[in-house]
């Protein structure tokens, strides 16, 4: 028998994966399941899933340069998604603000990375929100100021041991140095 949360754990691997194309056929069995085991589930649980799916689609939609729909997606999925699911909502909250950045409103895409930022105290979400402000850096190509977050984003690992952020880290720095031609 097939579980919606089982399936939306795949949907996740996918998208952490950069499986994009693999994640909206999983989504629509889940809602099929939604409908049709909703009896087993409670109301809350229902709108975490159908959140979790909102968010997957946000990050669909923002990959596909979709970036209005992926707003509408993504506020969305911030309404379902309790706080304390701090994984799905800080990847929701980066493409929020990736998606306000595509369509022009990277002023608003700092103002609410800046507020998620001082009011979490989860180190999970401060670094998928500083993760957000040196990617609209880097597209912005404002290099010191992606070097300055990037700084309060080694810090933040350091101290929470998150091992993806620093790859990310890494190849950021590595584009940094890139851009600015300094190979060695």
């Amino acid at each position: 028998k097939k579980r919606p949360v089982l399936l939306l754990a795949r949907a996740w691997t996918q998208q952490l994966r950069y499986q994009f194309p693999k994640i909206p056929p999983i989504l629509q069995e889940v809602e099929k399941l939604l409908i049709t085991e909703d009896a087993d589930w409670t109301e809350a649980q229902v709108q975490e899933a159908r959140g979790e799916i909102d968010a997957l689609g946000s990050v669909i939609l923002y990959t596909n340069n979709e970036g209005a729909r992926a707003i509408e997606k993504a506020q969305a999925a911030l309404e379902r998604i309790p706080v304390a699911h701090t994984f799905a909502r800080s990847i929701v909250i980066t493409i929020l603000a990736l998606a306000l950045q595509i369509t022009g409103e990277t002023k608003v895409a700092f103002q609410m990375l800046n507020a998620f930022l001082a009011e979490t105290s989860s180190e999970v979400i401060a670094a998928r929100v500083l993760i957000g402000q040196v990617y609209i850096h880097m597209m912005e190509a404002n290099l010191i100021q992606a070097e300055h977050i990037l700084n309060q984003l080694q810090t933040v690992m350091d101290n929470a041991r998150l091992n993806v952020s620093k790859v990310f880290a890494h190849w950021v720095w590595w584009r940094i140095h890139y851009e600015r031609n300094n190979l060695d």
